[in-house]
């Protein structure tokens, strides 16, 4: 039986993980391990302070000067894919057409 583990009140703005270790306030442990749910009310802070955060509903915010992915990085449901700063330049992915504002390099 899977069980959920709720992080309310005990990590009440940011979960730390770095170097083996997991606290907020205090120490928890070398590792959190789950096989259910783990529900953080806050950030996630990871070892070079780079964040995970979704403190807009719907928006997953990750901090980093670079972000990589170990495999393919797919858009779906017709979402689309941005790249910019919120104004120009704006790359947009939409089905099959690509939509450029601004200047583009490759």
């Amino acid at each position: 039986m899977k069980k959920n583990i709720y992080l309310f009140t005990i990590i009440t703005l940011s979960l730390f993980l770095m170097a083996g270790t997991a606290y907020a306030a205090s120490t928890i442990g070398t590792s959190i391990t789950t096989g259910g749910t783990l529900t953080v009310g806050g950030n996630i802070i990871l070892q070079n302070a780079e964040t995970i955060s979704n403190s807009s509903n719907g928006t997953i915010a990750i901090t980093a000067a670079s972000t990589t992915v170990s495999q393919d990085f797919q858009v779906l449901n017709g979402g689309n894919l941005r790249v910019g700063a919120g104004s120009t330049p704006n790359l947009t992915f939409n089905d099959d057409d690509v939509f450029v504002e601004g200047t583009l390099e490759v």
